[in-house]
Order: structure tokens, then C-alpha cells, then sequence
């Protein structure tokens, strides 16, 4: 990420390069809602077996 940083303000800003930083703009806001959603779908994932989890213990005769 420094990196890309580094190239938005040396190619796009100081190079006034207006397309250039569009493009750079458009690919970090992919990555960014790619991220979202696979943090979500981790969430959703992780809920469901927490409640599988559950399901189970209260199952169990423990006493």
C-alpha cells in the first residue's frame, strides 16, 4: 500500500496525471469492497458455527 501511495502522489499528483489517479482511485476502491465482503462473509461464517456450537453444548446432558 506505501507503495501505491507513493506512486498516486508521484505519477498522479505532482505529475497532474488526472487519469492516472481515477485509475489508481477505481483499483483501491476494488480492493477495499473485495475486503469488505470477505470480511463479512467471514462474520456470517463464524456466527454459524458459534451457533452450531451452541446447538450442540445444549444438547448435551453435562449434569
Amino acid at each position: 500500500m506505501p507503495t501505491v501511495t507513493a506512486n498516486l502522489v508521484d505519477k498522479g499528483i505532482i505529475g497532474k496525471n488526472l487519469p492516472y489517479i481515477w485509475q489508481t482511485g477505481g483499483k483501491m476502491l476494488l480492493v477495499s469492497a473485495l475486503g469488505l465482503r470477505a470480511a463479512f462473509g467471514n462474520i456470517y461464517f463464524a456466527s454459524h458455527q458459534a451457533m452450531q456450537v451452541g446447538q450442540r453444548l445444549r444438547g448435551l446432558d453435562l449434569l
